[in-house]
């Protein structure tokens, strides 16, 4: 019971993590696009970069330490080839 909570946990910090690091990226987008976009722009993109590091970093921790092989080799495996058939 515990091995899956940690295993959910972590699953979901790393998710959460990923999501605020690409939030990060389109902020920088669109600061770097708009012309003379305010300065706060730059202070949201520190914020996700900060936020989401540690988070993305904490939730592959508890992936690693319950053992969690996430996506597994038949998963990428099945995931090639479907992205294989499409190309």
């Amino acid at each position: 019971m515990l091995r899956s909570i940690v295993r959910l946990l972590g699953r979901t910090l790393t998710a959460l993590g990923g999501i605020l690091l690409l939030a990060a990226l389109l902020i920088l987008l669109l600061a770097l696009e708009a012309p003379g976009a305010p300065s706060i722009l730059f202070v949201w993109f520190i914020l996700f970069i900060f936020s989401g590091t540690p988070t993305l970093a904490l939730g592959r921790l508890f992936q690693w330490l319950v053992h969690d092989d996430w996506p597994s080799k038949e998963i990428l495996r099945k995931w090639r080839d479907t992205f294989a058939d499409m190309f």
